[in-house]
């Protein structure tokens, strides 16, 4: 569960996003209160609550980072849509409502299986690839090879062509 909330692959609903948010407000109240109780002047080990609790924002700023780019991955789009909260009023503004509010993307899209399903993901990339994505069916992949096969043979007939030529190797005949 912990690997869901600092890993940035794959994709999350609405509802998880919100409890990333509940979680991340959660530590940096927690984290807050802790470090504004402790008596600095009492505690005969003073100083370290300033790095502890800068190592703590990191890590809510990472589990936030990570929930916003999963979210933005259900929604279709880049990871890099998350630098729209460095807009001021309007790009936090718009985060809640894109990332809090608007439904993802039907089924699989580029960065994974939906939320909740229990499809693997393998990259269209791979040699392994053994399930159907939304868009890529087996259509696709015969329409594919067909493509990839016509360009083979172009290339063969053109190497045929050549045959008799003497090769240069980038010198002008």
């Amino acid at each position: 569960m912990l690997t869901s909330f600092l890993s940035y692959k794959g994709r999350i609903g609405r509802g998880a996003w919100w409890l990333t948010a509940l979680v991340q407000g959660l530590l940096l109240v927690g984290a807050g209160l802790y470090i504004m109780n402790v008596d600095a002047a009492e505690n005969p080990r003073t100083g370290w609550q300033g790095p502890v609790f800068f190592a703590i924002l990191l890590l809510i700023a990472w589990i936030g980072i990570c929930g916003n780019i999963k979210r933005y991955h259900d929604r279709g789009k880049s990871g890099f849509w998350v630098f729209i909260s460095f807009v001021p009023i309007v790009g936090p503004i718009w985060m809640t409502i894109e990332l809090g509010m608007l439904p993802g993307t039907e089924g699989a899209n580029d960065f994974g299986p939906a939320p909740g399903s229990t499809a693997s993901y393998h990259s269209p990339d791979s040699a392994e690839t053994g399930t159907k994505l939304g868009k890529l069916d087996d259509a696709y992949f015969q329409e594919y090879a067909a493509k990839l096969a016509a360009q083979n043979n172009t290339a063969a007939a053109a190497a045929q062509t050549v045959v008799g030529a003497r090769a240069t190797f980038g010198k002008r005949a």
